[in-house]
């Protein structure tokens, strides 16, 4: 799955991450719309450290987004 791919399946459940492609500091900075960022699959999380409280239902929402994705294209759960 790539970051793209990734935040699309959060953003139904109002979550988001920083995509690969925005964290790639070597991209131009024409916006070549040719580049591809090597990085794909690499994401960082867009809202800053997540509380401690939260850990447990954050886990729960990543690893859900994580099955369902899994489910879709086939791979055994």
């Amino acid at each position: 799955m790539t970051s793209a791919e990734l935040n699309k399946r959060l953003f139904k459940r109002g979550a988001a991450i920083l995509c690969a492609s925005d964290c790639d500091m070597a991209r131009p900075h024409s916006k070549d719309p040719n580049y591809v960022t090597p990085y794909t699959r690499f994401f960082r999380f867009s809202f800053g450290p997540l509380l401690p409280e939260t850990f447990e239902s954050d886990v729960q929402l990543f690893s859900e987004v994580f099955r369902e994705y899994k489910r879709d294209v086939g791979i055994e759960i």
